[in-house]
């Protein structure tokens, strides 16, 4: 069994933008102020060895990444909420996640 990473990244995300027109300048926090979520999965594995005949070996491997389904975030984004007019009102920051829960069997031989 094994137990994967319980780091915390820490990120700088933009607070705010100008606009300058034509452009639109983003205003950023402190370098890096604020942290990811806590990060952490569990990931289990069997293995079963057949009793070799003459010269062949053979196992049958079961394994499970991110066990209980935690919704990792792999990273966060910000979208911009609008009024009628179009113009930014509010932000609010989203997160994206990878892998959920990944069973696999493997069953491998040698000769």
């Amino acid at each position: 069994m094994a137990v994967g990473g319980f780091g915390l990244s820490n990120y700088t995300f933009v607070d705010n933008t100008l606009s300058i027109d034509p452009t639109v300048v983003p205003v950023y926090t402190d370098v890096n102020a604020f942290r990811m979520p806590a990060y952490h999965r569990m990931d289990l594995g069997f293995i079963k060895k057949f009793k070799s005949k003459k010269r062949w070996q053979s196992e049958l491997v079961i394994s499970f990444y991110n066990l209980y389904n935690r919704a990792n975030a792999f990273f966060i984004y910000y979208d911009e909420i609008k009024d009628e007019q179009g113009k930014p009102i509010k932000r609010v920051a989203k997160q994206v996640s990878l892998f959920p829960i990944i069973p696999a069997i493997t069953y491998n031989f040698k000769f």
